[in-house]
């Protein structure tokens, strides 16, 4: 076989032949491909570590949910022997007790914050702060969304509030300015007129 039969059947030509021509379009896809990547993948990391960040902030929100629970349980009977002493020692057993970034504040969320109201009953005048009468906690904060990324208020709007509330009712009666209380309400409670019913 002559060698210009052997090149014809290899698909030889004048330009390489088919092969080579398919050969060079494989190759600049190669780098289309590439370049269509790079071009997606931020915006393909920035969703992957989005649903990250939502993750984080559920874990928050199911953390404050739980330390919302316990400081209600502990402000319905007004009695903690965990606490320190005095009317502050309710919000700073549960600071003590919540996880580090929830307790000090982070790039991503602030200090939680706990207050506590009495929530009116259904008799009229409606009166609140007796045995019976429901007491609601709320534990509050503020989430930064992606903060590791662009860090603590980089971006105007990415900052949101997150509160958790529970609410429970008083086991006994609260007295404003008792040395034995374990907390102080956002407002005073206003028992009737003639005071909360003794047991």
């Amino acid at each position: 076989m002559s060698l210009r039969l052997a090149f014809r059947d290899m698909g030889g030509g004048a330009l390489g032949g088919p092969k080579a021509v398919v050969a060079k379009e494989v190759a600049a896809e190669n780098g289309q491909g590439l370049v269509e990547f790079a071009l997606i993948l931020p915006f393909l990391l920035v969703l992957i570590l989005g649903v990250i960040d939502v993750g984080r902030a559920l874990g928050y929100k199911n953390d404050m949910t739980n330390l919302a629970s316990q400081a209600a349980r502990i402000a319905a009977v007004n009695s903690c022997s965990a606490c320190p002493s005095g009317s502050s020692g309710l919000s700073t057993y549960i600071n003590s007790i919540a996880p580090t970034e929830l307790k000090n504040g982070s790039s991503a969320v602030d200090p939680i914050t706990i207050t506590y109201h009495f929530l009116p009953n259904s008799s009229s005048p409606p009166t609140s702060g007796c045995s019976g009468d429901p007491i609601q906690v709320t534990v509050t904060t503020n989430y930064r969304w992606l903060s590791f990324l662009v860090g603590k208020n980089a971006v105007p709007g990415t900052q949101i509030g997150m509160s958790s509330t529970a609410t429970m009712r008083m086991e006994t009666n609260y007295t404003p300015g008792s040395p034995t209380n374990v907390f102080t309400p956002d407002v005073a409670p206003t028992p009737p007129a003639g005071g909360c019913p003794t047991s």
